[in-house]
Parts: structure tokens; sequence; C-alpha cells
């Protein structure tokens, strides 16, 4: 997306000159929208979207039409279905740019684990004598995060990388789980700091809890490869919001008005999505970027969340559509200057390099109207 951005800042670069000579007022808001489709494999009753990669694959999981719930891939416009051989159910929870697949689901026997799928080839993932486990994240390094109950039935979070499974808790905790890893290995998660839920953060052997000062309640979601943090939780308020945590800064993340909100996921360039509840107790995603809120929600649906959002901006999530249908969806930034009309007319103005006045207006018409 920033190829897209710097190509069209190059195209419109005379024709912002000439404006500003003419003095017209342009927007000061991005020159972009956002598209939404829905995800959803032919013929299943719901579906949701749980994750995207770099290279637009997105993955999730739902109900097929013999109320069989399983994990899915849409990537190249076609659907593949994405469950262990014979286990009885599968989610599909994250992807790496290079296509493997993480998640969890219960086996032949009822088993809970986790699997990855890599290469058309399936591999349990479950800690040695563990009771049960699920794999939620996985880098492009190809290690794994996840969470289960060991031997004694705690509650744990494990790292797989190259063959070694390490266990994921702060010292003296009494439950957590791991929920994200960046590739450069660092891994955020959550669980009870002695009576105190709160996030933690775990890198080059090291624990460090990850809580906003005086906040009761704290979850840290994900993490991007720059180190910050976005999570969820409850201030001294009792009021439920999202947080940004970089470089030992706490942000607070909450759309304007909003009654309640998590942060989610953020992506390399510092975008962040999460979900709430807006002054209407209306369920929407919500993308914060440079400074700026912007719901997420297709047209017509009853409520949406964001789930992931990748490197070039694309957000991917659930809802539910105008009939109750939970569905998948993808929003994807697409510029609103498409086509242009009725410059010279209306300004009296001429074309100058490669720039069409009637282009610009109208784009500056759509603008200003949204």
């Amino acid at each position: 997306m920033q190829t897209k951005k710097r190509n069209k800042v190059n195209k419109l670069a005379l024709v912002f000159i000439s404006l500003m000579l003419f003095g017209i007022s342009l927007p000061s808001s991005a020159w972009a929208g956002y598209t939404y489709t829905e995800i959803i494999p032919p013929d299943w009753q719901w579906a949701e979207a749980w994750a995207i990669n770099d290279g637009g694959a997105i993955i999730g999981w739902g109900y097929d039409v013999n109320d069989f719930i399983k994990g899915f891939l849409y990537s190249g416009g076609n659907y593949t279905e994405i469950i262990p051989p014979a286990w009885q159910w599968a989610g599909a929870l994250a992807i790496n740019d290079g296509g493997a697949i993480v998640g969890g689901g219960d086996d032949a026997n009822g088993f809970t684990k986790g699997f990855l799928y890599s290469g058309g080839n399936y591999t349990d993932i479950i800690p040695p004598a563990w009771k049960s486990a699920d794999a939620w994240a996985i880098n492009d390094g190809g290690a794994i995060v996840g969470v289960g109950k060991d031997v004694n039935g705690v509650e744990k979070g494990f790292l797989y990388s190259e063959g070694n499974y390490t266990e994921i808790m702060p010292p003296d905790w009494l439950w957590a789980e791991a929920w994200a890893i960046n590739d450069g290995g660092a891994i955020v998660g959550g669980g009870d700091a002695n009576g105190v839920e709160k996030g933690f953060l775990y890198s080059g052997g090291n624990y460090t809890e990850i809580i906003p000062p005086d906040w009761m309640v704290a979850y840290a979601y994900a993490i991007n490869d720059s180190g910050a943090i976005v999570g969820g939780g409850y201030d001294g308020n009792d009021v439920g919001k999202g947080f940004l945590y970089r470089e030992g800064n706490y942000t607070e993340i909450m759309p304007p008005d909003w009654l309640w909100a998590e942060a989610y996921a953020i992506n390399d360039g510092g975008a962040i999505i999460g979900w709430g509840y807006d002054v209407n107790d209306f369920i929407k995603g919500f993308l914060y970027s440079k400074g700026n809120y912007t719901e997420i929600i297709p047209p017509a649906w009853k409520g949406a969340w964001a789930n992931a959002i990748n490197g070039d901006g694309a957000i991917v999530g659930g809802g539910y559509d105008a009939n109750d249908v939970l569905k998948g969806f993808i929003a994807t930034l697409q510029s609103v200057c498409t086509t242009w009309t009725d410059v010279i007319s209306k300004y009296n103005a001429y074309v100058i390099g490669q720039a069409v006045w009637n282009e610009v207006i109208t784009c500056y018409n759509q603008y200003a109207s949204e």
C-alpha cells in the first residue's frame, strides 16, 4: 500500500501546486476509503475471518453445511478447508507470510490439540504430557505460541520452535496464556499475577508485566516487529479500554464517545485495529492510525469486529449481516479518486503536466461529501 500511495502522490504533485494557486481548499483526510468483501466458504452456515498475511491470504473457521466446525483458507479467490485428517473439528487461528497455518481442535479421540498446516502436511502441536493445547500464533520464522493445560491441569502458555517446547509463564503466576509472537521472538499474553490479571511480555529470557498505571485488569494481545504491544482491559473506573504500550509508555485506545473497546492487533506500520461498543451500544470494529479513528463495519451489517490487519492495511474480522448471518469480511483500502468530471466548467481551470483537472475536482467533491 505504501507503493500505491507514493504513486498517487507522484501523479498529483503538480495538481496540488496548481490547486493552491487557484485557492481551492482540499479536505485534510487521506484520499482513500474501505471497500468490504464478505468472507464465507460456499454453502457454509457461518464463518469468521481471523487472520490475514501480507500476501492477502485469509484464514478463519466456521460451520459447514453439515454443522461441522472447520477451518478455512481463502487465497487467490479460492477456499480450502483446513482440518487435520480424522479430527472431529478444527479452527484456523493464524497464518504467517510463508502460508503456514496454525490452529486447534479435537482429534479423532476427542483430545484437544494444536496443529500446524504447512506444505500440504499437518503436524500435531502439543507439549509432551500436556492434557490439551491450542496453537494461537506463528511468526515468519515458524515459531509457534499457544496455550494449554500441563500434566497437572495448570493453564500455561508454550513456545514451539525448531522441534522444542518451552513453557511460557511468568514466575509465581497462577496461570498464563501466550497469544502472539513477533519475528524477533518476543511473546505476549496474559494471565493471573496472584489475583490481578495482567498482560506480559517475554523477550530475551525475561518477563515484563504489561498493565497501564492504575488499571484493574489488562491483557496483551499482539506485538509488532518493532515491539509495540496492544491489548485491552479495565481502567481504575472499571471502563473497558484498549491500550498501546511502546517504548515504556502507555496510550489509551478508545474511539471518541464509545462505551467500551479493546485493541486486538497492530501491524508493523503501527496501525491498530480492535472492536467495541459505540455510544449507541452497537458493536463495531475500529482502526486507529496516525491519531485518527475509523469505524470498521460492512454496510448494512448489524454488528462487526476487527480481528487482524496486515502490512498493506487490509483488515479482516467477523460480524452479523443484515439477515443476522455470521460472516467474515475483508476491508480493503481503495482510492475514491477513480472517476473525474466537471472541472473546466466549474472552476475554469486547465490541464497542467499529466494531471487532468476534471479528475481532481471530482475526487475533491467525493471526499468533501464523506
